[in-house]
């Protein structure tokens, strides 16, 4: 079912990397392309993906910069972000991470390790969010079950100390 496909955005400056990109992925997932970080923002407005791939060496606003104003969103912050980007060296791949990319791709990239990358960072995003469920459901009943107990307490405290005044009158 069409509406099941996990979406991703794909923003790159260069027009060949958007359609290598969207050949590669388009079987598996729905694909949006943006050239710009603008447009990425605008396309935010009306889609909201499950993965962002992102350039980092871009005209008018570069990666680090978009990932910045994506963190700092209550909205946009859990949105993973994957760089794909012809800078190779580990000073700019840890700086990528460290402004919360989940992961940092090379140009040209492989189909098969770009299709790995985003199958895992999708099931981690699903076991996150079963987990927080999970977390939530849980944090329910304790809260229930904590609530009776004060009221059992409650409840045998005013029935002592009923006892208590009856006895001493």
């Amino acid at each position: 079912m069409e509406s099941d496909r996990k979406k991703i955005i794909m923003v790159d400056d260069d027009r060949t990397n958007l359609t290598v990109a969207s050949e590669m992925l388009g079987y598996e997932y729905t694909i949006f392309t943006v050239t710009s970080a603008n447009k990425l923002f605008g396309m935010l407005e009306k889609v909201m993906p499950d993965i962002i791939l992102l350039d980092v060496e871009m005209p008018d606003m570069n990666g680090y910069e978009v990932i910045k104003i994506l963190k700092a969103s209550e909205k946009y912050a859990n949105i993973p972000v994957i760089f794909l980007t012809s800078l190779i060296d580990s000073e700019n791949e840890i700086k990528g991470l460290n402004l919360g990319a989940v992961d940092y791709l090379y140009k040209p990239f492989a189909k098969e390790r770009l299709l790995k990358r985003i199958e895992m960072h999708l099931l981690i995003e699903h076991q996150k969010r079963e987990l927080k469920r999970y977390t939530d459901n849980l944090e329910g009943m304790v809260f229930e079950k904590t609530k009776t107990v004060f009221e059992l307490q409650n409840t045998v405290l005013f029935g002592t100390s009923g006892i208590i005044y009856k006895h001493e009158r």
